[in-house]
């Protein structure tokens, strides 16, 4: 009899993971990749599996693995018979492997078909592609956080620009011309400080100086013509 996770959705699955890893003969360790065997709860449950076999001498581990090599198994699983499944008929000898390993229990018990470890190796793909996607999403998610940062960022500069251009179009220039059309009256070219007074209305004392010049200049109009 073969047993899942399947059925026990919105629960605390590590329960049922114990009890199987307690009552397991056999585990099966099925790997595409190196960093699969080191995937943190892969070798949790791997880990704690060698630990009840120390307690148990009937229980057996069988690493399996594809598209690596026997060399690529952690230390604490190379010591154990591994099984190769990209050599050809390696499935059938799994399978054969396991029967053997399992004759002397209960007879009456079913051993482990073909169709059961093809399953398990699909569920062990099906959990490592999950894993994956999982990955990729949180992933993507923290890219687009960066993504959402910088273009806050960017929004932020260029409301700091705007706002120089601001102060700088309501203060700061108006200022460079108030101060010039200071210098040109005291110079006494009232004309010229006629003019640059006037494109800064209202500001600080511009619209008085304005008539002040215009007052001078007439004065020395006057003062020609007599």
């Amino acid at each position: 009899m073969r047993l899942t996770l399947r059925d026990k959705l919105g629960e605390d699955y590590e329960p049922y993971i114990y009890a199987a890893l307690r009552s397991a003969k056999v585990m099966i360790v099925v790997a595409t990749s190196a960093d699969h065997f080191e995937a943190p709860w892969v070798r949790n449950e791997w880990s704690r599996f060698l630990a009840f076999m120390s307690e148990d001498a009937d229980k057996r581990i069988i690493p399996v693995y594809k598209n690596i090599t026997a060399y690529e198994l952690p230390d604490e699983l190379s010591s154990y018979q591994a099984q190769d499944l990209s050599k050809i008929g390696a499935l059938q000898d799994l399978v054969l492997g396991i029967e053997s390993l399992l004759r002397n229990r209960d007879t009456t018990k079913k051993t482990m078909s073909e169709q059961d470890v093809l399953s398990i190796v699909k569920e062990k793909e099906e959990r490592e592609r999950l894993a994956a996607s999982e990955a990729r999403a949180k992933m993507i998610s923290k890219l687009m956080k960066g993504l959402l940062a910088l273009i806050a960022a960017f929004l932020i500069i260029i409301g700091m620009v705007k706002l120089l251009g601001y102060i700088n179009k309501g203060y700061l220039a108006p200022r460079k011309v108030y101060n010039t059309a200071v210098a040109e009256m005291n110079n006494g070219n009232y004309d010229k400080a006629i003019s640059a007074f006037s494109t800064i209305n209202g500001f600080k004392d511009s619209d008085e100086l304005y008539k002040k010049c215009f007052q001078l200049q007439q004065e020395i109009i006057v003062a020609y013509i007599l």
